[in-house]
């Protein structure tokens, strides 16, 4: 039943990896539907930003964690979290999935190690 949208643009790039990580990227998962037949809108098709994974007889509420945003211990020295903690292989997935499927092909987002500098 759910409908999950996710980025898949492949050039959000930036050269430092802090700015980059703060990007979305290709696999962060932007919405969930809890109707597998959501209409996303044609702009979706026609970009190509984003992609559309169908996960049918699973409720949104069981894929919630695909949304998950950081929440960094204070103080944060950079004043900007990363929009997604996990991140989605779209390598590993086909556009209707099971979510088994989706579960193995989740990996988590972690933040360079340096991400937490001030400069």
């Amino acid at each position: 039943m759910a409908s999950l949208l996710v980025f898949a643009k492949p050039d959000n790039l930036h050269p430092d990896p802090r700015e980059q990580w703060q990007r979305f990227a290709p696999g962060d998962v932007i919405d969930i539907a809890d109707n597998d037949a959501m209409n996303w809108g044609a702009d979706i098709v026609r970009l190509g930003w984003w992609r559309v994974i169908v996960a049918p007889g699973v409720p949104a509420a069981a894929l919630q964690n695909l949304l998950a945003s950081e929440v960094p211990n204070p103080p944060t020295y950079r004043g900007i979290r990363r929009l997604r903690l996990l991140r989605l292989r779209l390598d590993d997935l086909r556009d209707e999935a099971t979510a088994e499927q989706i579960e193995a092909a989740t990996v988590a987002v972690p933040p360079p190690q340096d991400y937490y500098v001030i400069g």
